[in-house]
């Protein structure tokens, strides 16, 4: 698999999702249109989106005792996300707790600076309706990636 260096401070969220089932240990496999597909242990694959899911990303918050800082609903402040000296934040007007908490966890698993599939690197923004260029491409990833 080609991977591509990413700061964790600006990655996407299906890169947050990706990175996230990597601290967890978990087989990864990416479909298109780079959807992140984990296998928990026992369990088969699922769609895995802690980035947006709480039911997924709040066990980990508990079990990593992630702190939260909430900006008090201002567009100007961000999400923080606090484990002893290691912070993530989310910014802008789609700021997100969870996010910010995928990040704090990462870099403290990871560090600040991380490997990802190119293929998650290579795809082109969302538009408003969460839509992107890569939607209409059909490649097949290869298998367990």
């Amino acid at each position: 698999m080609k991977t591509t260096k990413v700061k964790v401070s600006e990655a996407t969220n299906a890169q947050l999702d990706w990175l996230v089932a990597k601290c967890e240990g978990m087989e990864i496999r990416i479909e298109p249109p780079w959807h992140i597909f984990a296998k928990r242990p026992g369990k088969g694959f699922e769609y895995f989106t802690p980035s947006t899911n709480k039911s997924q990303m709040n066990p980990i918050i508990k079990r990593e005792r992630i702190s939260m800082l909430d900006p008090k609903n201002t567009l100007c402040w961000p999400w923080m996300a606090d484990k002893g000296d290691v912070r993530g934040y989310s910014y802008g007007p789609d700021r997100s707790p969870l996010v910010a908490a995928a990040r704090c966890h990462i870099v403290s698993e990871l560090g600040p600076i991380v490997e990802v599939p190119t293929v998650l690197v290579e795809t082109t923004p969302m538009d408003s309706q969460g839509h992107t260029a890569a939607d209409e491409q059909t490649a097949d990833p290869a298998p367990g990636q």
